[in-house]
């Protein structure tokens, strides 16, 4: 019998910062030419120079977009096109390309506003906890809370707020009008993010069971950009 070696191959996730001080400078590299004007009249005719210079890359530039967060969920509008005009294809599951993208999009826009830019993919970020953390020092106004919590995967390091979308987000929620902008940020990703739970783990639905769900659901996805907006615009949003 032909002996074969099978080896588990492990994904490696980096921590990052999780919110410790991080370099405020990054540094990519780019061509010297980028943006290069020929003189006219003149024939290059071994092109631009093709050097290098090393940029630097500040921590503001290295947030990711409001728009980028949006995009999973604003490509269902595309899908639900197909699913009404039964042009769906193979698409056996609905729920994967109508519901889950919003889950998506909750996650990134909280993974955004709570972490510092170069932790955007931390496998250790969790809404629910830093949803607690938050409302313990903001609404419960406990003054020995942290917005920090504990990680729950090993090696369970601390992940506290960081960056330039925390540090707005953070004096936006000042005050009584800025608290109850929180907890309604915090309601509608109880009543859009947790309800999805079952679509991702478990439950597979016709299209015609879902579609009153994505309408509900569209409406609360308006909701919650427009609060997002006001809470971190214009810079940020």
């Amino acid at each position: 019998m032909e002996k074969h070696d099978h080896r588990l191959i492990q994904l490696q996730l980096t921590d990052d910062y999780l919110g410790a001080a991080a370099e405020d400078v990054h540094f990519r590299e780019k061509p010297i030419w980028e943006g290069f004007v020929p003189e006219p009249g003149v024939h290059y005719c071994m092109g631009p120079p093709t050097d290098w210079e090393t940029v630097s890359v500040a921590v503001e530039e290295r947030v990711i977009s409001f728009s980028e967060c949006n995009k999973s969920w604003l490509t269902t509008e595309t899908v639900v096109q197909l699913l009404d005009d039964e042009r769906s294809g193979n698409i056996q599951d609905p729920s994967m390309f109508t519901l889950l993208p919003a889950a998506k999009t909750i996650e990134m826009h909280w993974r955004r506003l709570f972490l510092h830019p170069d932790d955007f993919h931390s496998r250790h970020f969790s809404i629910p906890r830093a949803m607690n953390a938050i409302r313990s020092k903001y609404i419960n106004t406990n003054e020995e809370s942290t917005t920090c919590y504990e990680s729950g995967i090993d090696p369970h390091p601390q992940v506290c707020p960081d960056g330039p979308v925390w540090d707005h987000f953070k004096s936006a929620i000042g005050g009584e009008s800025g608290i109850e902008a929180l907890q309604k940020l915090f309601d509608l990703t109880r009543r859009i993010w947790f309800p999805l739970h079952k679509f991702r783990h478990s439950k597979i639905s016709e299209w015609h069971e879902i579609k009153p769900i994505y309408t509900q659901l569209s409406l609360q996805m308006d909701d919650l950009f427009s609060l997002l907006k006001n809470l971190l615009g214009p810079k940020w949003a």
